[in-house]
């Protein structure tokens, strides 16, 4: 398959040939002594709790591939790095604060699985200091340590088929993440009894995160099951997600890791990013068993508000589409939507979350129509708004604005269209705000507009759930305008009249208890 890892999934492959279980697989890439056990440490403070991190570094010039990076965040001591291994012969710790660079003994650090631990206590020598540099898109640490110099830059990572011993020699952390991972006996046995042949190609970027994550974990099933009826393809895609094209564009991959299963050359399911149930092996299971339900996204919620329907329709009472939407708390005291658009041909996907003030911190919008596929995230953060939209046509497109404080977002949905309006309170008649408008059928650049807002009093409405008593909200932007109905207990409009678009109608509406 084009020079992919076109083989079985068996012990005796070469794709195997590192150890699985127990110690001798972890020495095979650190061989540091133990940290010893101290019995009299009583109170002695809680061992740090490292997390690895995909980086390149370079050593004098040299890139050293047996160098682990890790990170310590600020709530556990940090913000600080670590850069150690056997070629370094010491662990250089560099607080990334005040930019002083440290050495400890290889021996203070317990490697494991996901990163490693060190004693609280534990004092760097000083030894020199770290100069930050930072381009658009990157940030690199060049450390002076006495004689040597270090240079921790981004992983760029492989692109391309690439080979499992390939893999793990690009990204050393994750043969510790296969040995140290005890996948489900269930989906296992699932996998071992399949009785197909069936292709798995795993996308993927050894520079991210969820690919760093979940990935090892598929691995290590795949290896349990020892199925030779499974074909494992590995394809490593570039920081920048432009290479290898045929793939992001022919595959449709607009995240990685994209896991796409297929039999007899047809694809029978995919996961993307993130499992939907528990664990990335039970959803290739269910794949597998034709069970995989749909995912229920990645964003954390507390519990559900409400959910409902609307229905669109022409000026000629012709329904053009619909809408489903879901309404959850989050865990900080704000709300997340959920909304799925489906219309003329063409779906809409979005998840907007708010904070405990309502104003807009997320959202993330995927659009499909036909071949076409693209996935846009946008984040706001101190009047920085950063946009990032990967599409299987359209390629990358990134944007950075600055933007007015309170900007929120314009979104091709009805459940999301009045409740900013709401956070101002009725008592406000009239205002123009500002709002970053995405384009609803294209994944194209999106822009800050000035939308118009006036209050238009109260109209009641008799519904399923008795007399409800709705906010009439007008808005305009750039001569487009837009009539709605608030429901300001649940914070949705309870119909609307968009120009252009037709009429939008809540035709099912369920509130949580």
């Amino acid at each position: 398959m084009h020079g992919y890892l076109s083989r079985p999934v068996t012990p005796s492959s070469k794709l195997l040939r590192f150890t699985l279980h127990g110690a001798v697989g972890l020495s095979l890439l650190f061989a540091f002594p133990a940290v010893a056990a101290d019995d009299t440490a009583g109170d002695a403070p809680a061992d740090l709790e490292w997390h690895d991190t995909s980086r390149d570094v370079y050593v004098d010039g040299e890139l050293e591939l047996d160098v682990l990076t890790l990170l310590l965040d600020r709530e556990s001591g940090g913000p600080r790095m670590a850069v150690l291994g056997e070629s370094l012969g010491s662990a250089y710790v560099i607080d990334l604060e005040t930019l002083e660079v440290g050495e400890l003994p290889l021996s203070q650090f317990e490697i494991h699985a996901s990163g490693a631990r060190s004693p609280a206590n534990a004092q760097p020598v000083p030894v020199g200091r770290v100069t930050t540099v930072r381009d658009r898109r990157s940030t690199y640490h060049v450390v002076s340590a006495g004689e040597r110099t270090l240079v921790v830059s981004p992983h760029q990572g492989s692109t391309g088929p690439i080979l499992l011993d390939e893999l793990f020699e690009a990204a050393p952390a994750w043969q510790r993440r296969v040995a140290e991972y005890q996948p489900s006996s269930d989906a296992v046995e699932t996998l071992r009894a399949l009785d197909r042949e069936t292709e798995v190609t795993v996308v993927l970027g050894t520079w991210c995160g969820d690919s760093r994550n979940y990935v090892p974990k598929l691995l290590r099933s795949l290896e349990d099951a020892n199925n030779p009826r499974i074909r494992l393809d590995l394809v490593s895609i570039h920081r920048g997600f432009n290479e290898p094209a045929d793939v992001i564009l022919g595959q449709k991959v607009t995240n990685v890791p994209t896991v796409i299963v297929r039999q007899a050359g047809e694809e029978i399911g995919r996961i993307v990013e993130t499992p939907a149930s528990e664990t990335i092996e039970q959803d290739l299971a269910a794949i597998l068993n034709g069970e995989l339900g749909p995912h229920p996204g990645r964003w954390q919620r507390e519990g559900e508000i409400a959910r409902g329907r609307y229905v669109y329709r022409g000026d000629d009472n012709r329904q053009l589409g619909d809408e489903r939407w879901e309404l959850f708390h989050t865990e900080d005291g704000g709300r997340l939507l959920h909304s799925v658009v489906a219309r003329e041909g063409r779906e809409v996907e979005i998840w907007h979350r708010r904070d405990s003030e309502g104003a807009s911190e997320f959202v993330e919008v995927t659009r499909r129509h036909e071949e076409e596929l693209s996935r846009t995230r946008i984040w706001i953060n101190d009047g920085k708004l950063s946009a990032l939209t990967r599409g299987n046509v359209t390629g990358i497109v990134e944007q950075r604005l600055d933007v007015p404080p309170g900007t929120s977002f314009m979104l091709p949905c009805a459940a999301d269209a009045g409740f900013d309006w709401l956070r101002l309170g009725e008592s406000v008649s009239q205002a123009s705000v500002s709002r970053f408008l995405l384009p609803a059928d294209q994944p194209t650049a999106g822009k800050v507009i000035e939308l118009q807002a006036a209050s238009k009093g109260r109209e009641s409405f008799t519904t399923d759930r008795g007399e409800v008593s709705a906010l009439r909200l007008e808005t305009q932007y750039n001569g487009s305008a837009a009539l709605w109905w608030l429901d300001d207990k649940v914070g949705v409009p309870i119909r609307g009249t968009v120009a252009g678009l037709g009429q939008v109608t809540l035709e099912e509406l369920t509130l949580a208890n």
